[in-house]
């Protein structure tokens, strides 16, 4: 088993942590793995998770 590092904050909405394998870039959309609620990085430094806004259809209106 390697040791893989990663990069890790709190779920906004289970507060599990999320873990990236590489360095989150902002605006990255990811999933926590215990609720399934989408997460977008919010901020680098500190590390900040938001949940992701749900994009609503344009039926051309």
């Amino acid at each position: 088993m390697s040791d893989t590092i990663t990069t890790q904050a709190a779920c906004p909405e289970c507060d599990a942590p999320v873990g990236f394998e590489r360095e989150p870039l902002s605006g990255q959309v990811s999933r926590c793995s215990d609720c399934g609620v989408e997460l977008e990085v919010t901020c680098l430094s500190p590390l900040t998770l938001e949940v992701a806004p749900e994009i609503e259809e344009d039926w051309g209106e």
